[in-house]
């Protein structure tokens, strides 16, 4: 295969059933046989350059949060994680 064909196919995917009911996926191993994991990831990446940042998180990310019902973590910063063991430290 080869990456300028993939541009036709998502169009159609993402055409078909909009950004916020797709979502970055892999056939690996077997996409390594036509090129490396990163080359593949690159297609898809570049090709949804051209869509909004909220179309692209769902597409990297958030749709399979949501599918799969999962919270997205909150940061923690070690600041808060310093502060967060001062606060559960018993006191004697």
């Amino acid at each position: 295969w080869h990456k300028d064909e993939f541009a036709k196919l998502l169009d159609v995917v993402i055409a078909a059933f909009g950004p916020s009911r797709c979502m970055i996926g892999s056939d690996w191993p077997v996409c390594t046989l036509a090129a490396d994991y990163r080359t593949t990831l690159q297609i898809v990446e570049n090709h949804c350059a051209a869509l909004s940042a909220t179309e692209q998180a769902s597409i990297f990310g958030q749709t399979c949060l949501d599918f799969y019902n999962v919270a997205k973590p909150a940061p923690v910063f070690l600041s808060e994680r310093a502060t967060q063991n001062q606060d559960s430290t018993p006191t004697p």
